[in-house]
């Protein structure tokens, strides 16, 4: 889910895959895979569930992160490509 977040919330950060809190199924994802864009500093490729550090360090309030071709292994082996989040900084 996309919003608001502080910098600081996401340097400790772990990505999760989940239905939300409407959920009717429980499911466990396994997140593999995602990049992060933002102006001016370009993109990252991301191996796993934790944010780059580095790249996150270049970004200063007020801007956008963007997350795309968020990728998660779901319960029956099939990796899936997620739909992208905006997080304002």
């Amino acid at each position: 889910k996309g919003g608001l977040m502080q910098l600081d919330e996401l340097r400790n950060a772990t990505m999760v895959a989940t239905y939300g809190k409407d959920e009717l199924i429980k499911a466990n994802f396994r997140l593999t895979s995602f990049r992060m864009l933002a102006d001016g500093i370009g993109v990252q490729q991301v191996n796993g569930n934790k944010f780059d550090r580095a790249f996150l360090n270049r970004l200063s309030r007020g801007r956008n992160l963007i997350l795309t071709e968020i990728k998660a292994v779901g319960p029956d082996g099939v990796e899936r490509e997620l739909g992208s989040i905006v997080v304002r900084l």
